[in-house]
């Protein structure tokens, strides 16, 4: 409408001066100039649409490309380091390279039965009475509470592994807080490690005795003095196995020990995590055929951070333990340490050739 008044403008000027000078010349140059605004003014929208679609599909194409390579992108980042093939070579290379000899342990509640405790105040066992002869002080807290023994360790029942003892009876006492006299690191105040080279069932104090002087079981956890259930509010029965493990995927060192067996086996190597150079099924084989459970030297699980000292071995670990059902279905909780965490103690190896468990670091995490 704008071009059209503008036109007509024009127009009526030329038709203004025609009438004043009565010259037919300037008439029609007033009508050809105002035809040809008017046609100049099409071609310039014409071109503008033009130019616009023309940027438009330039910019719909640019996005197009830009979700075609973030497309391939995703894929290429969802695409696996090896193959399964390679992956399962790896698995097998890795258990040659990083065997170590361990003993896992399978732990079978059993009735806390006071009256036969003295038969087996020697033996090997999770919760329950401890081993302990009258006369000596009992480990207590900073609160000077007696510390409930959370695992005793009979290596006379144990197979022999390399530079863990043949023989004698290892205890560990933690106390019943939310902590579990954990503070993460080696200084054993509300937790306490005694070792006896020597031990004899004749001289162990009876389940009288030690209630006598304060002395209770994870099952007698008293909640309205304060206290914190234990992992464990059972006894259990232990049985060893030797056996052998290799490196579990949430140790540190594990994707430097996968990169060594790709090189063995003449593979390719990145810096990728260890999430990243296996497919998904293939990652999981690691910690399906690597089992974490109670044991005795191997490798450590966590389930958050690798806190291991330098040279740091595994002296023992507890896990948690479900009961199941007829269907396999898992149906109540034996052993918990907060939400399904795993508790470890570390050595290093002169202290443990030499016996000295004044040093051991105790930590526990969970998910």
């Amino acid at each position: 409408m704008k071009k059209i008044l503008i036109a007509a403008a024009i127009l009526f000027i030329g038709i203004a001066a025609f009438a004043l000078t009565a010259n037919i010349i300037v008439l029609v140059a007033a009508a050809v100039a105002a035809w040809s605004y008017i046609k100049n003014e099409e071609n310039a929208k014409t071109n503008s649409g033009a130019h616009t679609n023309q940027t438009e599909t330039k910019s719909q194409n640019k996005a197009e490309d830009t979700q075609k390579m973030q497309k391939q992108t995703d894929e290429d980042d969802e695409k696996s380091f090896y193959t399964a093939e390679q992956a399962s070579a790896i698995m097998k290379k890795l258990k040659e390279m990083t065997a170590k000899e361990t003993v896992r342990i399978k732990a079978t509640p059993i009735a806390d039965d006071e009256s036969t405790f003295e038969k087996r105040a020697i033996g090997s066992r999770f919760g329950g009475l401890p081993y302990w002869t009258r006369g000596e002080d009992f480990p207590t807290g900073e609160d000077g509470k007696p510390l409930y023994l959370l695992a005793q360790i009979n290596f006379s029942e144990v197979p022999p592994i390399s530079d863990y003892p043949a023989r004698g009876l290892l205890q560990i006492f933690v106390r019943a807080d939310n902590m579990w006299g954990c503070d993460f690191n080696a200084e054993q105040k509300d937790w306490r490690i005694v070792w006896r080279d020597v031990l004899t069932a004749s001289v162990a104090m009876s389940a009288a005795e030690l209630h006598d002087i304060g002395v209770k079981s994870a099952a007698e956890v008293d909640e309205e003095t304060g206290e914190f259930p234990l992992p464990l509010q059972k006894e259990f029965a232990l049985a060893f196995e030797k056996t052998t493990t290799f490196i579990h995927p949430n140790c540190d060192d594990f994707e430097n020990a996968v990169k060594h067996a790709a090189e063995a086996l003449g593979f390719a190597t990145c810096e990728k995590s260890a999430y990243d150079l296996f497919d998904e099924d293939s990652f999981n084989a690691f910690f399906d055929d690597n089992g974490v459970a109670h044991q005795i030297g191997g490798y450590p699980n966590f389930t958050q951070n690798d806190v291991r000292r330098k040279g740091d071995m595994l002296l023992f670990q507890m896990d948690s333990q479900f009961s199941t059902d007829g269907n396999g279905r898992i149906s109540g909780n034996e052993i918990l340490w907060g939400d399904a965490g795993i508790a470890n103690f570390f050595i290093s190896r002169d202290d443990l050739r030499a016996r000295n468990f004044s040093n051991v670091l105790y930590n526990w995490d969970c998910y």
